[in-house]
C-alpha cells in the first residue's frame, strides 16, 4: 500500500516542500530574491484562493460522504515522507484543497525558509540571528556551521 501512496500526491510535490534539505538537495533549493519577500501572505491571491475554497468545501463537507464518493481517498490523500507515513484522507480536504496550499507554499518561498532555516540563516528578525531548532534533531555525525563556528 505504501507505493501506491506515492501517486497523486507526491505528483503535486507536497514531500517535496515539506521534506528536509540535505547536502545533495541544496542545488533544488533557491533563495528568495528580496523584491520578492512578501510582507504579508494574507493579502495574497493564493491566500484569497485557499480561503474561497475553504468556505465553500467545508459549508457541507461530511467525511463520511468523502470516502463513499472517493473509494481512493486514503491512497490519494496520504504518502511516505521518509519514514513518516502521512495521510491527510481524514481530515477537511481534497486535491483541490492540495493544489491551493501548494501554490500557497510557492508563493511563500517556503522551501527557500526551510533551506534557511536547517542551515543557520539569521531569519529570527528581532535578534538577528538563526534559530537553530532543527539543530537538536541533527545526526551527531552532522556539522553545522552558523557565524563562522
Amino acid at each position: 500500500m505504501q507505493n501506491n501512496n506515492q501517486n497523486k500526491l507526491s505528483e503535486n510535490k507536497i514531500s517535496d516542500i515539506i521534506q528536509t534539505p540535505s547536502e545533495n538537495k541544496i542545488s533544488d533549493i533557491t533563495q528568495t530574491p528580496s523584491e520578492n519577500k512578501i510582507s504579508d501572505i494574507t493579502q495574497t491571491e493564493q491566500w484569497h484562493d485557499l480561503q474561497k475554497h475553504y468556505l465553500k468545501f467545508s459549508k457541507d463537507f461530511s467525511l463520511k460522504k468523502a470516502f463513499a464518493d472517493d473509494p481512493k481517498r486514503a491512497d490519494e490523500l496520504a504518502f511516505q515522507a521518509g519514514p513518516l507515513y502521512i495521510d491527510f484522507s481524514k481530515n477537511l480536504i481534497d486535491q483541490t484543497t492540495i493544489k491551493y496550499l501548494l501554490n500557497l507554499a510557492k508563493k511563500a518561498n517556503l522551501k527557500s525558509k526551510i533551506h534557511s532555516q536547517f542551515f543557520g540563516d539569521h531569519i529570527n528578525v528581532t535578534e538577528d540571528r538563526a534559530v537553530l531548532h532543527t539543530a537538536l534533531r541533527r545526526l551527531d555525525t552532522d556539522i553545522l556551521e552558523v557565524d563562522g563556528q
